[in-house]
């Protein structure tokens, strides 16, 4: 596998009990008529995530909810918009196009683009927007967080690899792929990908030299047409990737030989992009490129003020004629900063901020979901309570490269099955949920998600509950002198497995993310729970920020990292897991690698297959540490109307109003 640069949708520490949660809402929805203007919105946002791309061609340490699903997208519309009420549903009212048409055998895709969508710059939305972020996803897949290379057999596992060719015929766009497909997973996993692009963002460096991420300095910079935005499109994926034409990183790419110069231009438009992207600074200080061009949007939201450094966001309506989805009716919507599960309480409490997510902490203690929602500590402030249930697995991943923990053998340790169903036993997760999510939260222990209620989902019970005595006899069995309250070695390295000597000690590094109570008394009970079996921790607590550049970092100095949130399926919202753990995703966080869970996962993309043998066969193997999961409290308050709620965290206030 090459370095991991990339991560899809990873949710925020402590997101899912104490952040952001509102999505769509409809007008339909609203208890009382909207006055003509509501006013100013406030949202709590605490500031451990605070959204810091515009650009929506992102890798894998900006690829995150906050910045996609809660900023970027309520900009920037993506070619289809994915959840309706408590279900993850298309939505087609909120997509830019019509539903996907599927012919020829589910070989050939036409996306239609709706009319009378404009950018606000004036500018129609048409075919060429989707094809420059087709064009930059050829040119230079590995700056992608969603891309997926070929399985080692050679099997394409999504866009562009599997597209033959792209064509253009009036306002539509019409896909050729290399192989019939599953309509559910190209439109759920691979069409969800796609945010068209105005053709004002097509730019590069003059010159077309590749420049560096932070080449912008001031707000401005020289920069000219990569013509990356045309209906020609320059991949051509008969047989998925070829050598013809690499990415600066080294992935072999669907670029034809005749189109090696404006590749060239695409990736420097990438490189461009991103440093603009970089200038945080002047997103909003009037006269720089950066500001003029991400004021670009065909959304019902622009930037109106931004501040990186304190997480004070103001967006405004965008007003201009054509704007997709619903015009807002509040005259601003402001992210309101908070650090911590306090500082975020208080906001309610002070009745600072119109939505806010409680933290469990500070929600009374419950025996059963059933009761979630019944007893709100912050009533008395005039809030609504709603349980949220989120679209989301809880894990933290392993290093399988790591050279870091274990006298430098922490990757040879953690492919050991036996050493990985040892250590998920030492996690605590009913003890977490009862004693520090409050009863606010239900276990982890497959790669589908179990709520909201769904149809993927089969595996009922814990294969590897909490047991600290199962843990101890499975290291002792296999080579390892157990010392509770000490460090455990290796005294048979012929039973401890491939690569570990005698006298390994099993001591690590599980760094994680900030600014999450509930977090951090998890992890000191999982330090604690592994010293019971003589294996030591050392659990760093760093910004969500920092967890995830490391553990996207593709190098082997890190042993496990815990960003809180898990996993949120999203653009690819489909379970089918080829993103999470088949061999070379950059998103497989710690390089797991198993060939039979490449062939279930291969089954599942090109057919309808159930995914239940995947995922019995992923919650055996144990690729990753999973860990329970919250539900999320959302506040609202009273006097605010038109407020749903969607398992995929979108944040959608235009429909809110008072």
């Amino acid at each position: 596998m090459k370095a991991n640069r990339n991560v899809r949708r990873l949710v925020t520490a402590g997101l899912a009990t104490g952040a952001l949660l509102a999505g769509v809402g409809t007008a339909a929805a609203a208890s009382v008529s909207p006055k003509a203007t509501t006013g100013v919105i406030k949202v709590a946002s605490n500031t451990t995530a605070t959204p810091n791309w515009a650009y929506p061609y992102m890798s894998g340490a900006y690829f995150s909810v906050s910045n996609i699903n809660q900023f970027e997208q309520m900009m920037y519309r993506p070619l289809y918009f994915f959840g309706t009420g408590s279900t993850i549903n298309l939505n087609p009212a909120l997509s830019l196009a019509a539903l996907p048409v599927y012919s020829a055998g589910n070989t050939v895709v036409t996306v239609t683009l709706k009319s009378g969508i404009k950018w606000s710059n004036g500018q129609a939305l048409q075919p060429k927007d989707v094809l420059l972020w087709m064009n930059l996803l050829a040119a230079f897949p590995g700056r992608w967080a969603d891309y997926i290379p070929p399985l080692p057999n050679g099997q394409k596992l999504g866009i562009p690899d599997d597209v033959k060719n792209i064509t253009v015929s009036g306002n539509s766009v019409v896909f050729h792929l290399s192989n019939s497909v599953s309509p559910q997973w190209f439109t759920y996993n691979e069409l969800s990908q796609i945010t068209p692009m105005p053709a004002a963002w097509d730019l590069m460096h003059t010159g077309g030299t590749r420049v560096g991420l932070h080449s912008v300095t001031g707000g401005n910079d020289t920069t000219t047409s990569a013509g990356c935005w045309s209906t020609t499109w320059v991949g051509q994926g008969n047989n998925g990737p070829s050598t013809t034409y690499q990415d600066p990183f080294g992935d072999n790419t669907v670029v034809t030989a005749s189109h090696i110069a404006l590749a060239d231009n695409c990736v420097s438009e990438v490189y461009e992009m991103r440093a603009l992207s970089a200038d945080t600074a002047d997103y909003t200080t009037a006269g720089t490129d950066v500001a003029r061009l991400w004021g670009i949007v065909d959304g019902p939201w622009k930037m109106h003020s931004y501040n990186v450094g304190t997480g004070s966001i103001t967006l405004i309506p965008n007003t201009a004629p054509g704007a997709s989805g619903q015009r807002p009716y509040a005259t601003s919507f402001q992210f309101v900063p908070c650090t911590g599960d306090l500082n975020c309480y208080n906001l309610l409490q002070s009745k600072t901020v119109d939505q806010g997510g409680l933290p469990a902490i500070y929600a009374p203690k419950i025996s059963s979901l059933a009761n979630a929602g019944k007893s709100n500590p912050v009533a008395g402030k005039g809030y609504k309570e709603n349980p949220v249930y989120s679209w989301v697995v809880n894990y933290f991943p392993y290093n399988f490269h790591s050279t870091k923990g274990a006298n430098g053998h922490a990757g040879s340790v953690f492919k050991q099955l036996y050493f990985r169903q040892a250590f998920q036993h030492v996690v605590d997760q009913t003890g977490g949920i009862k004693n520090y999510f409050n009863g606010y939260g239900y276990p982890t222990y497959g790669p589908i998600p179990v709520k909201p209620a769904n149809t993927y989902t089969h595996l009922k019970t814990n294969p590897y509950a909490f047991s600290v005595s199962s843990a101890k006899s499975l290291l002792a069995a296999h080579g390892w002198h157990v010392v509770p309250g000490g460090t455990t070695t290796c005294t048979t390295s012929s039973k401890c497995g491939a690569g570990i000597p005698n006298g390994t000690p099993l001591s690590f590094t599980l760094e994680y993310a900030s600014g999450s109570t509930e977090l951090d008394h998890l992890m000191a009970a999982l330090k604690s729970n592994a010293a019971a079996v003589g294996i030591q921790l050392a659990t760093p607590s760093v910004t969500f920020n920092t967890v995830i550049g490391d553990a996207y970092c593709g190098c082997g100095n890190w042993d496990l990292a815990n960003w809180g949130g898990g996993w949120l399926f999203a653009p690819d919202y489909y379970p089918s897991g080829e993103a999470l753990f088949a061999t070379g995703s950059g998103s497989n966080a710690g390089a797991y690698s198993d060939a039979h869970a490449d062939a279930l996962i291969q089954a599942s993309i090109n057919t309808n297959v159930s995914l239940a043998t995947y995922e019995t066969y992923i919650a055996q193997q144990l690729p990753v540490v999973w860990q329970p999961n919250g539900v999320g409290l959302a506040e609202t308050k009273t006097t605010l109307h038109g407020v749903n709620f969607t398992p995929l965290q979108t944040l959608t206030p235009e429909y809110w109003h008072r």
